[in-house]
């Protein structure tokens, strides 16, 4: 998930496998907007990784300031059917240097074209989100 300091939202795009996935229509739902998520199609193999990017362009006046992964795991994984959260603070996200902590809630992006990247295991992406704070 990510988040915004601003009515208007910082731009993104989002990658599968190298695959732009169409974000246009994000989801907004009080303080956070659901910017990526996939179908079935999107995820290559349940069985190997599937990657997932963002590439984002934020400002010092509307960073864009991101949250946490959630992805349904290959059927294989005995989790009860549970959704997977990944925190932005997980070490198996990998940011490019554009990126600063922001506060405990997750990661900001003051830059154009931050990236993120990570790898998972998962029958879908469910959504990225970022956290939308209008000042």
């Amino acid at each position: 998930m990510a988040s915004f300091q601003n009515s208007t939202l910082p731009s993104w795009t989002c990658f599968i496998n190298g695959k732009a996935v169409i974000s246009a229509n994000a989801f907004i739902n009080l303080n956070y907007v659901e910017i990526c998520s996939s179908s079935v199609n999107d995820v290559a193999s349940k069985t190997t990784p599937t990657n997932l990017t963002v590439v984002a362009s934020g400002t010092s006046d509307n960073p864009f300031l991101f949250d946490h992964i959630q992805y349904v795991p290959d059927a294989s994984t005995i989790l009860d059917n549970a959704t997977v959260v990944v925190d932005a603070y997980d070490d198996q996200i990998h940011y490019s240097q554009e990126w600063t902590p922001y506060k405990s809630i997750g990661l900001e992006a003051s830059a154009k074209e931050a990236s993120l990247t990570f790898d998972f295991i998962g029958a879908l992406l469910l959504v990225c989100q970022i956290f939308h704070l209008i000042s």
